[in-house]
């Protein structure tokens, strides 16, 4: 799941994603726990790469959050951020804390804490995205709207103009008939 938050928010960010590098990252994730019990003896040993990979992932990912804020002028990158930071330096810390039964057991709090943080965070940051993008369209129809109220008083303005002139012209052919019927008597 941590594998695809992260390709997650990458592809929310507009990054490039290598599809190879998910799939490698992918297979290593599920071919990792079958191989490494047979060359290394450790608990420690075997997890601490796995762990590590997605926890510097998440630092990642709160990288890249952390510089969106300069882009989305909103509070959820800022939070997300923080949410990921945490979570990486946690998720790195994971097999270490395995040793420690009071840190091993918290460590399932933190976990929870952290994970709706980085929910709450994502919600708050699309419902920012929406508000913005609706704020942002209701100032275009508003534009569109003054430019179309523009163009109407023109078209009148031109529409009085060309009745103005054809009724001059319809009045000097009239006056020119008057005056060569005159003329014919």
């Amino acid at each position: 799941s941590a594998v695809f938050l992260l390709w997650g928010s990458a592809r929310f960010l507009s990054l490039p994603v290598r599809q190879s590098l998910i799939t490698l990252f992918m297979l290593f994730l599920l071919v990792w726990p079958f191989v490494s019990p047979e060359v290394l003896s450790s608990r420690l040993q075997i997890e601490m790469p796995v762990f590590i990979l997605i926890g510097l992932g998440s630092v990642f990912a709160a990288v890249c959050f952390f510089r969106a804020r300069k882009k989305m002028p909103f509070v959820g990158p800022g939070m997300l951020s923080i949410g990921f930071f945490l979570w990486g330096v946690y998720l790195a810390s994971y097999p270490f804390s395995q040793e420690y039964q009071n840190l091993y057991n918290a460590g399932f709090l933190i976990a929870a804490v952290l994970q709706l943080f980085i929910a709450v965070s994502m919600v708050v940051l699309v419902m920012e995205e929406v508000r913005y993008n609706a704020e942002s369209a209701h100032a275009e129809i508003i534009a569109v709207r003054s430019e179309k109220d523009a163009l109407q008083v023109k078209m009148l303005t031109a529409e009085d103009q060309c009745r103005n002139l054809f009724n001059q012209v319809r009045l000097s052919e009239g006056v020119q008939q008057a005056y060569d019927e005159l003329r014919r008597t």
